[in-house]
């Protein structure tokens, strides 16, 4: 390694390095969740950019030559929207390069129109494919296209036409056929690298759990977790299509609309291995619009007070939580919350489903963790692979969310004016 450079790496960087020294310009991390795919192409970018102005290895050597020229070199990195690239991709390069020390100008900020940044004068350019002068734009040394199942072919063919150097793709192989599969990982110049959590030393222990929930063992099957597909291609890595979706009539949108019939808020608690989630629902003109405020785990009551402030829900908005979680709400309420609990009773998990599925929805595009259960909320399977009519419980922490709101606030009887109004001060 350099000598002011010290990773702790996984079997994927090890394998990319494989890759490199074979000098093949296409690379593609096809595996599971967690797998390291991310982080490990961010540390060899770091250290691709590093390498001809450090002292390097005699067995790092080679990677002074990956490149047509000298350094400083131009990397850009896209996902399908400007909004995920900066919300996932763009937040690990500045959590990495600080653990590992290397200092990158200007100064971290995602609010800036351009998220160009400089490490050594090597230019990392954060992108969305949303963006069309960035695909018709310069040319680059190397192409990023991170979770590249979610991105169309025409757009990323744009950057790969205007790159000269390496080509990098990775991905959960959500899908049987794919461009990636028959345009991308057949080409002679190109390597794929397979991968799963187990190739992931530094894994986080419940996030591993969760992953594991999937796997269907007796246990996970009684508790209702179990999902043969999402565990195909979440914790082996391997390709399949997802089946009997229960949410399909979604669309992704820019904003929040600023006039609606109605706004009230879904809250499902959460703690050790399930987030703690809150949502925005609206109703404009006969759709549902929805907002992720947030989604994080380990949240006290006193932290969701807090995150219920920070996100500028007021104080006399509706707000249907859990009501299963009695002691919380009450808390809430204490807080100055207008929260109650989302009323339950017989098969009031598919009823509020067919309640939801009255309405088409629109996510706004910052909603990742929103947008990431509606593409994985599904069904369960029997052990024929037919459907049944329970939904599996995963990927349903803001899906559940939006049916204690969604199905409370259409199904109460209370008149508007009576709703209850705390005490305590409103504030925007």
């Amino acid at each position: 390694m350099t000598n002011n450079l010290n990773l702790r790496v996984t079997k994927v960087f090890d394998d990319f390095m494989d890759g490199l020294k074979k000098g093949k310009k296409v690379h593609v991390f096809e595996g599971g969740a967690r797998s390291s795919k991310t982080y490990s192409i961010m540390q060899m970018l770091i250290l691709l950019c590093i390498a001809s102005t450090s002292r390097m290895d005699d067995d790092l050597k080679f990677l002074t030559s990956v490149f047509s020229h000298k350094p400083p070199f131009r990397f850009s990195i896209a996902r399908a929207r400007l909004t995920w690239t900066k919300a996932t991709v763009l937040k690990d390069f500045n959590d990495i390069t600080h653990l590992i020390g290397i200092p990158f100008t200007p100064e971290f900020n995602p609010n800036r129109a351009e998220q160009i940044y400089f490490i050594n004068g090597t230019e990392f350019d954060f992108i969305g494919l949303d963006e069309p002068m960035k695909l018709h734009g310069r040319a680059q040394d190397l192409t990023w296209i991170n979770e590249a199942m979610e991105t169309n072919w025409n757009d990323v063919q744009q950057l790969l036409i205007r790159t000269g150097g390496l080509k990098i793709f990775d991905y959960n192989p959500s899908a049987l056929n794919h461009w990636v599969y028959d345009k991308v990982a057949t080409r002679e110049d190109a390597i794929t690298y397979y991968s799963t959590m187990l190739d992931n030393d530094f894994i986080d222990k419940g996030v591993k759990e969760e992953i594991l929930r999937l796997e269907p063992t007796a246990a996970n099957i009684q508790q209702g977790t179990a999902d043969i597909t999402a565990w195909k291609i979440y914790g082996l890595g391997q390709r399949a299509a997802l089946k009997g979706l229960i949410i399909t009539n979604w669309e992704i949108t820019k904003e929040f609309p600023a006039e609606c019939r109605w706004v009230v808020h879904g809250l499902d608690f959460g703690f050790t291995n399930d987030p703690t989630t809150c949502i925005k629902i609206g109703l404009s003109e006969g759709v549902l619009y929805v907002d992720e405020l947030f989604y994080k785990t380990a949240m006290t009551n006193a932290d969701i007070d807090q995150a219920l402030q920070n996100s500028k829900v007021t104080y006399y908005q509706e707000l249907f939580a859990d009501s299963a979680d009695p002691k919380s709400i009450e808390e809430l309420r204490r807080h100055g919350w207008n929260i109650k609990g989302a009323a339950k009773g017989p098969d009031s998990v598919n009823a509020g489903i067919d309640i939801i599925k009255r309405y088409k929805i629109f996510v706004t595009e910052r909603s990742l963790n929103v947008i990431r259960e509606l593409k994985n909320y599904k069904w369960k399977e029997d052990k024929n692979g037919d459907m049944i009519n329970i939904p599996v419980d995963n990927f349903n922490h803001a899906m559940d969310a939006l049916r204690y709101a969604v199905t409370s606030k259409i199904t109460q009887q209370q008149p508007h004016h009576m709703l209850y109004v705390p005490a305590r001060s409103n504030h925007i």
